[in-house]
C-alpha cells in the first residue's frame, strides 16, 4: 500500500514537471514548429531561412503562433561568393528585419536576388565587378580605345559572350555568377625617323670661247639640304597586326 502510493506521488511529481518545462519552453518551440495550418503564415522568397522566436523552423512556409517574432536572418545573406539575397521588406510592407504577427494571414520575407559579374580585360582601367540583378538585362559598356603611355595604347577587338560581341556595348542577363572578357588587343606606337645627312656640294664648270679664246668660269651651287632635325617624319602606329594608321 506504501509502495503504490509513492509511485503515485512520483507519478503526479513528473507530470509537474513536464507541465513546468511546457509553459517555460513549450511557447517557442510551438510557434516554430506549428503546422501551416496556423491562420498565420510566414515565408521567404530567397530560399533562406527565418528564425521564429529564435528557432529555425524545420521547413518554410510554416505557422506561427500569434505574438512569435519572426526574423530575417540578416540584411543579406550569400548563397555562395557570387550570388546573394538582400531582405527589402515583408509583404505587408514593414521595412524592419523582425516583425510580431497577430492577425491571421500570410507574412513573406522580400529580398532581392543578386548575382556577381566579373568583367575581365587586360586593358588597364577596364576590368571591374558588379553585383547586378539575377535574371535581368544589364548594359556594359567599355572604352574602344585605351591609353596606357604616351607611346602605347588597347583597342578592343570584342566579347567572350553576351548579344553584341562585336561592339563596345554589350548586354547580358545572367542567371548565375558570370565572368565576361572584353578582349582587346596592345598597339604600340612605333615611330620612325627618316634624317637626310647630306652636305652642301658645289661644282664649278668652265666654258671655253672658240670665238674669242676668252674663257669664261661659271659655277653654280646647290641649296643645301636640310639637317637631321629639321627633316624627320613619323610613319605611324604599328602592332603584331601590323600598321592601324599612318601619320606624317
Amino acid at each position: 500500500m506504501l509502495k503504490r502510493r509513492v509511485t503515485t506521488l512520483s507519478g503526479r511529481a513528473a507530470a509537474v514537471i513536464v507541465a513546468m518545462t511546457a509553459a517555460l519552453f513549450g511557447t517557442s518551440i510551438a510557434a516554430a514548429q506549428q503546422g501551416p495550418t496556423s491562420p498565420i503564415v510566414v515565408s521567404t522568397n530567397s530560399g533562406t531561412s527565418l528564425l521564429v522566436d529564435g528557432i529555425e523552423p524545420e521547413k518554410l512556409p510554416a505557422g506561427v503562433a500569434a505574438g512569435a517574432q519572426v526574423c530575417a536572418p540578416a540584411p543579406r545573406v550569400y548563397k555562395s561568393e557570387g550570388e546573394r539575397f538582400i531582405f527589402q521588406q515583408w509583404s505587408d510592407g514593414t521595412t524592419d528585419k523582425c516583425i510580431v504577427p497577430t492577425k491571421p494571414g500570410a507574412y513573406r520575407a522580400i529580398y532581392a536576388h543578386e548575382v556577381l559579374v566579373v568583367l575581365k580585360s587586360t586593358a588597364p582601367g577596364v576590368q571591374r565587378s558588379m553585383w547586378v540583378p539575377f535574371a535581368e538585362p544589364v548594359k556594359l559598356e567599355v572604352p574602344s580605345l585605351v591609353q596606357q603611355t604616351d607611346d602605347s595604347r588597347f583597342r578592343f577587338d570584342g566579347w567572350s559572350d553576351g548579344e553584341t560581341l562585336f561592339e563596345r556595348t554589350n548586354q547580358i542577363a545572367p542567371v548565375k555568377p558570370t565572368t565576361l572578357e572584353g578582349k582587346s588587343t596592345p598597339r604600340t606606337s612605333c615611330v620612325r625617323f627618316m634624317t637626310s645627312n647630306t652636305s652642301s656640294r658645289r661644282t664649278a664648270r668652265s666654258a671655253h670661247s672658240s670665238t674669242t679664246g676668252s674663257k669664261t668660269a661659271a659655277t653654280s651651287s646647290l641649296k643645301p639640304r636640310p639637317s637631321p632635325t629639321s627633316s624627320q617624319s613619323r610613319t605611324g602606329w604599328s602592332s603584331n597586326a601590323g600598321t592601324a594608321w599612318m601619320a606624317a
